[in-house]
């Protein structure tokens, strides 16, 4: 590992373009201590080493799985908001924000921690978030592989590299207030990142272009929710709240299908409402 920070209880990454993370733990570190040496100020530390990770542009996957749906037949109506939604006959109307109506046999939910307005109810906490990247790199010394690095510490912060050569890193999660007060802290929590990734990395050199805070949902237990809601007949939510969003998302695909086809699933219960 090129960085186990203070604090941490272990640290997980995964290599870009898809061939291993790893994850190292402060208890491992020390029993071996013959392995960890100092080098340009940093701790290198032991790491469990996993196969068949990736990393993805989230943009570019969302367009792309529209664009092939529409293929087989999905019809896209984009930058239109659904504001309610109620029974007509068998089916589900869903009124928009401009006025056209859209008549439906099933609603789907895929809009996270926004979808409890429709739940009636809280279903998980909400926490801000903060991330940072680069300028492109001219060097990634100290970096092995280029690894995708993400401790599971609490605070946790996360590391990657781009396909345009830049770094990025993000976390020092908070709980979520409001807006206006998480957006206030970005410039300190931005000095934060920029710190611990000069003391992960002293050989690189990091020359910020772009910060940002974001806000994400998280359920007591960490699972997602998943499955249709008494409050709301002929839907199916397919919320993440647990910061796996595209491993959760590939489960929610098949337990809905599963669901909407009749066919039964044994996973079901460990993601519904009422677990």
């Amino acid at each position: 590992m090129p960085c186990a920070r203070s604090g941490s209880d272990s640290t997980r990454s995964s290599r870009s373009g898809g061939s291993r993370s790893t994850s190292a733990t402060r208890a491992s570190s020390r029993a071996a201590t013959a392995g960890t040496s100092r080098a340009a100020g940093r701790l290198d530390r032991f790491a469990i080493v996993s196969q068949g990770d990736a990393q993805i542009d989230p943009v570019r996957f969302t367009h792309r799985l529209l664009a092939h749906s529409v293929v087989h037949g999905a019809r896209v109506y984009e930058r239109t908001e659904m504001v309610r939604f109620e029974p007509a006959g068998r089916r589900m109307r869903l009124h928009t924000a401009n006025g056209p109506k859209v008549v439906a046999d099933r609603i789907v939910f895929a809009t996270g921690y926004d979808s409890e307005r429709f739940l009636g109810r809280r279903v998980g906490a909400l926490h801000s978030t903060y991330a940072m990247v680069s300028e492109p790199l001219t060097s990634t010394a100290g970096w092995p592989d280029r690894a995708l690095i993400w401790e599971s510490a609490r605070p946790y912060h996360y590391f990657r590299t781009t396909a345009d050569h830049r770094a990025m890193i993000g976390g020092a999660d908070i709980p979520w207030k409001n807006a206006r007060l998480r957006d206030a802290k970005l410039p300190a929590k931005v000095a934060a990142l920029h710190k611990n990734f000069g003391r992960c990395f002293p050989e690189i050199e990091f020359d910020a272009a772009y910060a940002w805070a974001g806000t994400f949902g998280e359920s007591e237990d960490g699972l997602p929710f998943i499955g249709p809601n008494g409050r709301c007949p002929n839907a199916y939510f397919a919320l993440g709240y647990g910061g796996n969003g595209i491993t959760f998302s590939m489960i929610a695909a098949r337990l809905i299908t599963a669901a909407h086809t009749g066919r039964a699933e044994q996973d079901a219960a460990m993601f519904a409402f009422d677990r």
